[in-house]
């Protein structure tokens, strides 16, 4: 199916894409849901040039448990790849 619209977010740009494979950074699929994502997008930053001691590292703000009883986001994330056709085997 084609995408939902000409620029969407990067989640359906890589469940739209013809690859075999969507991989995608887990922040991504945070920001689909605005009650889920960090409240301060600041310290999603994974580097910080100015800061030599901020390494290459991110810390999610919620836990594996806490992202499994968020059933919007999880509802939002199953529709797409229904919808993007990635719900089947290969």
């Amino acid at each position: 199916p084609p995408p939902p619209s000409p620029d969407p977010p990067p989640p359906r740009q890589h469940l739209w894409s013809p690859s075999a494979l969507a991989i995608f950074p887990i922040q991504d699929l945070i920001a689909l849901d605005d009650r889920v994502s960090n409240p301060n997008p600041r310290s999603d930053q994974i580097n910080w040039p100015p800061n030599p001691k901020h390494y290459w590292r991110w810390r999610c703000h919620l836990s594996l448990e806490e992202l499994e009883r968020k059933t919007e986001l999880l509802s939002t994330i199953r529709g797409l790849v229904e919808q993007s056709g990635r719900d089947g085997g290969y």
